[in-house]
């Protein structure tokens, strides 16, 4: 292999690890973000709640409660996937390590609701709902962005 050829290709690659990170990153935030509004406007103890969701016919959606009681905690886990991804993205293995530990730490504080460890109250959907999102991310991951 000539030297331009080495030039390319460890160029090419430092950009796409780059590329990625800042991808990683950029959704890690935007999940963040995301579960931070469905609190402020979905939680009605929480200041910024609009008054229009308490309604009693908003109240009785299962999509509703999803928005306000699940969707929140599975987009905290996605944004800490991500988050971990970005840091650790040119080691695979260590990746995996510390996103099936904050994968194993979510479910357990769940678990530990229902038992009254921890603050909070227990959904068994939260449980399902972060579950499925880490698998999905998984996969995804796996099928289309791993080198």
């Amino acid at each position: 292999m000539n030297l331009s050829l080495l030039r390319y290709k460890f160029f090419h690659i430092k950009f796409n690890l780059d590329r990625r990170k800042k991808i990683f990153l950029i959704l890690s935030f935007i999940s963040l973000l995301t579960g931070i509004l469905c609190y402020l406007f979905f939680r009605p103890s929480f200041i910024f709640h609009i008054n229009i969701f308490k309604m009693e016919k908003f109240d009785k959606l299962v999509f509703f409660n999803f928005l306000r009681y699940n969707l929140p905690d599975g987009l905290w886990l996605i944004s800490g996937i991500f988050l971990l991804r970005a840091i650790w993205i040119r080691n695979y293995l260590i990746s995996q390590v510390y996103i099936g530990t904050l994968i194993i730490f979510s479910l357990l504080f769940e678990i530990l609701q229902y038992f009254n460890i921890t603050p909070g109250t227990f959904d068994a959907i939260d449980l399902i709902f972060m579950g499925i999102i880490a698998l999905v991310e998984q996969i995804i991951y796996f099928l289309f962005l791993k080198e």
